[in-house]
């Protein structure tokens, strides 16, 4: 598998990725790896990938992103609040 990553220094994001480049160059289990530790992705910039993974026929990538999605949010219900 090809691994062109982009990086900032040593900081690597998927934020600073085209969507249609994820497919191509990260690896189903990468991207789910690279997904969970995503600290700065919008809520609206999940349901962008969501789409676009849905819309080009993506389902395993788009399962991950729902995945993700569903842990996130599990998480903030478990959160205590101050």
């Amino acid at each position: 598998m090809k691994k062109n990553y982009k990086s900032l220094g040593s900081e690597f994001s998927l934020l600073n990725w085209e969507i249609k480049d994820i497919v191509g160059n990260i690896s189903l289990n990468e991207f789910k790896i690279l997904l969970s530790i995503e600290d700065n992705a919008s809520d609206n910039w999940f349901e962008k990938v969501l789409d676009y993974f849905i819309e080009n026929e993506f389902y395993e990538y788009a399962c991950v992103v729902r995945d993700e999605i569903k842990r996130r949010e599990g998480n903030k219900m478990r959160k205590p609040s101050k």
